[in-house]
């Protein structure tokens, strides 16, 4: 009789034994499994440009860049400041240059830089500025006062007022004289400001005022 209460007891306590013991492996394998899972969902997170590190923000191309600058085409942009149709970041009142870069207010564009107003490069290859020679002919070409007096704005269709536009859908956008300066503001087709465009050739010549809009 107390042989065969030994036996049951001992039967009893291989049972509880393992029971905790695979219970106690389950939890195990349920934590390393939880904690895999979190590593890759965060590194796929980052994979996919969804997380910017500490001090830098989000850009709608999934880009990341500082809080103290703008998203721009293809990178970042000093805060305050607007992206050339050249990629180049500039101050609004800049020159966007054709190429590359921009020019401060007073001075034109010339390869790789910029020159004072009336200068150009030195013929003797260096990169100076050097006063440009006058001409025996009458070229002066004094640009157009007034939107009747630009090819550009007579091509445009009107739209409301003293607002023109062109294209459509996505591509469509909207144009208005600016009468301070003597060229053409571009928006987008939501309203929102491209930059400024040269009212005779139509290359646009100065970078995105940020914030400015108007109402379509």
């Amino acid at each position: 009789m107390n042989n065969f209460i030994v036996k049951i007891l001992t039967l009893i306590l291989i049972f509880t034994t393992l029971t905790f013991s695979i219970e106690w492996e389950g939890n195990q394998l349920l934590d390393r499994i939880s904690f895999k899972i979190e590593v890759i969902d965060q590194s796929s997170l980052v994979a996919r440009g969804l997380v910017c590190p500490s001090g830098s923000g989000q850009c709608p191309n999934n880009k990341c860049c500082p809080l103290n600058s703008v998203c721009a085409r293809g990178g970042c942009c000093p805060r305050g400041t607007g992206q050339c149709p050249n990629g180049s970041c500039a101050l609004p009142n800049f020159n966007c240059c054709k190429d590359k870069g921009a020019c401060p207010p007073g001075q034109v564009c010339v390869p790789g830089g910029c020159c004072p107003n009336g200068f150009g490069r030195c013929i003797d290859g260096s990169k100076k500025c050097c006063p440009l020679a006058p001409s025996t002919e009458d070229t002066t070409i004094v640009p157009p006062q007034g939107p009747g007096e630009s090819p550009i704005w007579k091509g445009l269709k009107s739209y409301r007022g003293k607002t023109k536009t062109s294209g459509n859908g996505k591509n469509k956008k909207y144009y208005e004289w600016d009468f301070t300066h003597k060229d053409i503001e571009v928006y987008d087709s939501n309203g929102k400001h491209l930059g400024s465009m040269d009212p005779v050739s139509g290359d646009m010549i100065k970078p995105p005022v940020k914030g400015r809009k108007i109402k379509i």
